[in-house]
């Protein structure tokens, strides 16, 4: 699924699109500061040198393991169609 991180710093980094990186960023440091809420975020290539980011906004007690894999794939999904490019077959 790549590499999964919770931002706690005034200026969350934003990974590069296709790094396979979800970034989880605490509603305490964004402002204005949304206590108990959580941002988690993917990016995605959307073809022409633009990108896309998907994202969740819940609780800070979300299931995380089961919601990463699924906006995992969903921005991969969202990406080829953007793109108009699909997955190889293997």
């Amino acid at each position: 699924v790549g590499i999964n991180r919770i931002t706690r710093s005034g200026n969350p980094r934003v990974p590069p699109p296709g790094s396979g990186k979800v970034t989880a960023t605490l509603g305490e440091d964004i402002e204005p500061a949304m206590p108990n809420l959580c941002i988690v975020s993917k990016r995605y290539l959307a073809g022409g040198g633009l990108y896309g980011t998907v994202a969740v906004i819940g609780s800070n007690r979300m299931e995380y393991e089961h919601l990463i894999p699924v906006l995992n794939y969903f921005a991969i999904k969202l990406g080829q169609s953007m793109s108009g490019k699909k997955e190889e077959q293997t």
